[in-house]
């Protein structure tokens, strides 16, 4: 007994090169979701993230993706062992994949289903109860590049059937260089998706949780039949991990399964994932946010960050105040693949100055925890505005928080032109008293940023800019008019009349935050603007005699 337990210390206090790690499901269930992964399929990259989602709403939910090699398939992931667990369960559409090979009535009356039916799927196999634990003991000898891994399973239940035993080796993050890696993009002129831009194809693409090899095959190793409650059985499996292969990114998914007569009856009883083959873990990262800024597209708060020296991150997390003071809620997660800026679709920046901060899970799964001291929120600023005696107007606004800077730029638009700056002023001043250059002002105020940020993105941020601001209520100001102008239908659905105009009227179109949607020139006293390809909403109508100057605006709803 001493001999056996001296030889087992060893292993755990060996030098770096040769580690030993144990992992266990320890009576919970677990789900194996199995999915579709390949270069040439143009809907790969949107899934690519989808599966992230999963695993962070599902943190029992284990992900692989199998890519194919044969058939047709130009993947350089590709696995012969993919390719049978494809054509085995019928595989026709991408993305689809498989819930612990089972068929759900959350998903159809098939084992393969599409992804919007994976998140039911995989509550309702959560929901059962775990017949089988699985836990594995793998040592790692990184000069040799050998793993081995000692696969036990326990029966919880007495069950009936041949079950087998089985170990993916899944590598995360691959890329390469050419047609065999280059991700086919759909996405890249989908404005507003997060990978437009991206290119098509995305060369450099980090495919994630790629099926490098089933080492029992697509069906496992026999281990047991008809175990009874409390039957362990151990098998042992190793692999050579291939020098094109990282081996830090390597992880082993450990599968107790089935195997029944027909593919209808081989189950996944049972899985466990290992953390990534790196035995020593660098320190947990931290992810510091580089701004947080009003999108000016889509009037919502941006967090950017940068990427740099941040090899080991996995997933992004973006948290954001709520109405208790230092309490942080998880906004969203962005993956390490994707880039680094992220929109708060649920902010008001008009409304609402926010706190965010950003944390970072590393590929160990390590993550310092938003409440650490060492990650600084950031405040957006929120400018507002009083209307004062003689036409005066006072802008307040708060101080923006999370990097210093020297100085902020108070700018002014009027009717919807450029924003021209109107004052300079230093680090701690928060309010403003002018006078409006004209009519229909807008104000805001911008930081400039020393530096800059530089996401991973072609696009640089260099200014903090705050919401904008209309000190009068319609975001116009109105001045007296000479004569009525009469525009029908109101609300619109395609074309406005507009009568009781002069020859030379200028006609602005803008929405409720003064920006101009459109401009017309009247050559008779009546005209017809076609508005079919504006969105619905609230707009103001600004008709200006230039020759007088006098305008009138009036409220146009476009249904």
């Amino acid at each position: 007994m001493k001999e056996i337990y001296l030889s087992l210390l060893m292993f755990v206090v060996s030098t770096e090169s040769y580690s030993q790690i144990t992992v266990s499901t320890s009576g919970n269930k677990y789900v194996l979701l199995e999915t579709t992964g390949a270069a040439p399929v143009q809907f790969e990259p949107d899934n690519t993230m989808f599966l992230e989602n999963v695993k962070t709403a599902y943190p029992r939910a284990i992900v692989v993706q199998h890519h194919m090699k044969g058939g047709g398939y130009v993947d350089s992931m590709g696995t012969t062992d993919g390719l049978t667990w494809a054509q085995s369960f019928s595989l026709v559409g991408y993305p689809s994949g498989s819930i612990d090979r089972t068929i759900n009535s959350a998903g159809g009356s098939t084992i393969i289903i599409g992804r919007g039916y994976y998140n039911a799927a995989i509550n309702q196999r959560l929901s059962t109860t775990a017949q089988y634990d699985v836990s594995t003991t793998y040592y790692v000898n990184k000069t040799t590049r050998v793993i081995t891994a000692n696969v036990t399973g326990t029966a919880l239940a007495s069950l009936t059937g041949d079950y087998h035993f089985n170990v993916y080796v899944v590598e995360d993050s691959v890329s390469g260089v050419g047609s065999g890696y280059d991700q086919v993009n759909y996405y890249n002129n989908v404005s507003g998706h997060m990978f437009f831009g991206a290119g098509n194809p995305i060369v450099g693409f980090k495919h994630r949780q790629v099926q490098r090899a089933m080492l029992g095959g697509v069906w496992g190793q026999f281990a047991v039949n008809n175990p009874a409650a409390s039957t362990s059985v151990t098998k042992t499996f190793t692999y050579t991990v291939p020098a094109n292969y990282d081996i830090d990114k390597i992880s082993l998914i450990s599968i107790v399964q089935k195997h029944g007569a027909t593919t209808a009856d081989r189950e996944i009883m049972n899985a466990i994932n290992s953390p990534k083959m790196r035995h020593s873990c660098p320190p947990p990262l931290i992810a510091p946010i580089c701004i947080v800024t009003r999108d000016s597209a889509t009037n919502k708060n941006k967090v950017v960050w940068e990427k740099t020296g941040l090899s080991y991150a996995k997933t992004y997390k973006i948290y954001r105040e709520s109405s208790t003071p230092g309490v942080y809620n998880l906004l969203g997660t962005q993956g390490a693949n994707v880039f680094s800026t992220y929109i708060d679709a649920t902010s008001t920046p008009n409304t609402t100055s926010y706190r965010y901060k950003l944390a970072v899970e590393d590929s160990c799964g390590t993550e310092i925890p938003v409440t650490d001291t060492n990650i600084k929120a950031h405040r957006t600023v929120l400018i507002t505005s009083t209307l004062g005696t003689g036409g005066s107007v006072t802008l307040n606004w708060n101080l923006y928080e999370g990097r210093p800077f020297t100085n902020a730029i108070l700018l002014e638009s009027v009717l919807g032109g450029p924003y021209l700056p109107v004052a300079t002023l230093g680090s701690t001043v928060t309010t403003y008293t002018l006078t409006p250059s004209g009519t229909g002002v807008s104000y805001r105020l911008d930081i400039v940023v020393p530096g800059g940020c530089a996401p991973s993105k072609s696009t640089a941020y260099d200014v903090i800019s705050s919401n904008v601001v209309y000190p009068f209520s319609t975001g116009i100001k109105n001045a007296e008019a000479t004569s009525l102008v009469k525009v029908y239908p109101n609300p619109v659905n395609e074309y406005i009349n507009i009568e009781g105009i002069a020859v030379g009227d200028k006609i602005t179109l803008y929405n409720l935050l003064g920006e101009k949607i459109g401009q017309w020139k009247s050559t008779e006293t009546k005209m017809v603007i076609d508005v079919k390809n504006i969105a619905n909403g609230i707009y103001i109508l600004n008709v200006r005699n230039t020759v007088i100057g006098s305008s009138q605006n009036i409220s146009l709803q476009k249904q």
